[in-house]
C-alpha cells in the first residue's frame, strides 16, 4: 500500500494532506524519515506520524496457530505447496505469519496484521527468546547439551543455543528443551547433528511471553487473549489499549 494511502486509512488526514505531512518529514518508516508518498508500505513496516505509531483502521488481529509439520510458513508458494494459510479460516483481514518455522517443524506460530508486534517479535534488539521441545535420536547426556550452549561452527557459521535442559530419556531417543535467542535457519537441527544426535521431532512451545496453548491440536488456532497482547506490547515498551 502507498504510504499516503496508508496514512489516510489510519485517519491522519486526506490523501493530499498526508502527501504534505510526508514531504514535511513528519512520517517515519522503521525509524527513518520517509519523504516519498508513493513508498510501498510492507505488512511488517512500522509507520509513525510525529513519533506516534499509526495503523489503518482495519481490525487488528492477533492469533496463535499450532503449525503442523509439512507446511510452509509463508502466505503463498509459487510452487503450489501447502502453506500455513490453509489453517487460518473465517478471517477477512489480511494477516501474516510472524517470523518463520521450518517446514518439518511444528508448534507455536503467531499471526497478525499489526506491524508493531511483528517488529517487536523479529527485531534483534528485543532479543525475543524462543523455546522448543526437541526429540532426538539416541541418549543425550547433560555434557553434550552443554556443548550446544557453548556453540559449534559449521561451514564458517557459528550456531549456539541460549540454554538447554534435559527433560527425559526414552527407549531410543531423548527429549530436551532448547531456547534460542536468534534462530538461524535449521539451527537446532544443525546443533544436534553436530553432536551426533539427529532431530526426530521439533516443537516450538514458546515465543517471547506467548506459550503454545496446550489445548490446540495441529492445524487449530485461537485469538490471543488481551493479557497476552498486552505482554507483547510491554515487551517492546509500547503503551497501547487493547480492544480485542
Amino acid at each position: 500500500m502507498r504510504l499516503n494511502k496508508y496514512l489516510a486509512q489510519a485517519g491522519i488526514g486526506s490523501r493530499r494532506a498526508c502527501d504534505r505531512y510526508i514531504q514535511e518529514g513528519r512520517v517515519a518508516v522503521n525509524g527513518g524519515i520517509q519523504i516519498q508518498p508513493a513508498y510501498q508500505v510492507e505488512p511488517t513496516d512500522v509507520v509513525t506520524f510525529d513519533g506516534s505509531p499509526v495503523q489503518p483502521e482495519d481490525r487488528l488481529i492477533y492469533l496463535q496457530l499450532y503449525k503442523p509439520r509439512g507446511t510452509l510458513t509463508t502466505v503463498r508458494d509459487p510452487r503450489g505447496r501447502e502453506t500455513v494459510m490453509k489453517w487460518i479460516t473465517d478471517i477477512k483481514e489480511r494477516i501474516f505469519p510472524v517470523g518463520r518455522l521450518d517446514y518439518d517443524s511444528e508448534g507455536l506460530l503467531l499471526f497478525t496484521n499489526d506491524g508493531r508486534i511483528t517488529n517487536i517479535l523479529t527485531h534483534p534488539r528485543y532479543e525475543v527468546l524462543k523455546t522448543y521441545r526437541v526429540y532426538v535420536s539416541g541418549q543425550v547426556n547433560c555434557r553434550e547439551l552443554e556443548v550446544l550452549a557453548d556453540g559449534i561452527v559449521k561451514n564458517g557459521r557459528h550456531y549456539q543455543a541460549h540454554s538447554t535442559k534435559l527433560i527425559e530419556h526414552q527407549k531410543g531417543f531423548t527429549i530436551a528443551e532448547v531456547i534460542l535467542n536468534e534462530g538461524k535457519k535449521h539451527e537446532i537441527r544443525i546443533l544436534f547433528e553436530g553432536i551426533g544426535h539427529p532431530v526426530l521431532r521439533l516443537i516450538r512451545t514458546k515465543m517471547g511471553p506467548i506459550t503454545l496453548d496446550e489445548n490446540l491440536l495441529p492445524g487449530e488456532w485461537r485469538y490471543l487473549l488481551k493479557d497476552e497482547i498486552k505482554l507483547l506490547f510491554e515487551r517492546g515498551g509500547v503503551s497501547t489499549d487493547v480492544n480485542q
